[in-house]
């Protein structure tokens, strides 16, 4: 967990993901001037959500689901949601979703808003933003939706390089086999 100075005009976050990675390269982004107003006072792994929210009173909770790579951390912080929504119905939440996690979330007035982590950063931002003058917002612009035709073409030409690469390894083989 890491901890930082807050300012009274700032939207104070505490921010939990599994992906040490991913807190710190957010942390950076954040620094960028455009982005001021926006402050992580907490990190954190979501199974320190207990934890933090006893020492911690942002303005916005943001958490990382990644289904995709930790699917019994996402499954027991959805299993807490409903007990943490009636004990702190106070909180506000965000959710950073990795793409393969489809939820209702419309039961728990403590979700104030969702975005896909792999959104571009300005639609995260957008979300915070939003989110952090207690209003609600549901993002569902995803980065691999937008760039699919990109990514198909991409992925077109990798399976005709795995083929050829594939080809010459079978001719070194024969080549090899044959001496």
């Amino acid at each position: 967990m890491s901890f930082t100075q807050e300012n009274k005009n700032d939207i104070t976050i505490v921010l939990l993901d599994n992906d040490p990675i991913f807190s710190l390269g957010f942390r950076e982004l954040l620094k960028n001037e455009e982005y001021q107003d926006i402050n992580i006072i907490a990190t954190g792994k979501v199974e320190d959500l207990s934890n933090l929210l006893s020492n911690y009173q942002p303005q916005l909770w943001l958490v990382s689901l990644d289904i995709n790579k930790y699917p019994e951390k996402v499954k027991s912080f959805l299993a807490y949601l409903p007990q943490l929504n009636s004990q702190k119905s106070d909180i506000s939440m965000v959710l950073l979703l990795s793409s393969g996690l489809i939820a209702d979330f419309s039961s728990f007035p403590i979700i104030k808003g969702f975005c896909y982590k792999n959104a571009e950063f300005v639609e995260i931002i957008k979300t915070i933003r939003i989110c952090g003058k207690k209003k609600t917002y549901y993002s569902f612009n995803n980065a691999d939706i937008q760039n699919r035709k990109i990514n198909n073409w991409f992925r077109k030409q990798c399976q005709l390089g795995i083929k050829e690469i594939s080809i010459e390894l079978d001719n070194i083989k024969n080549y090899t086999k044959d001496k």
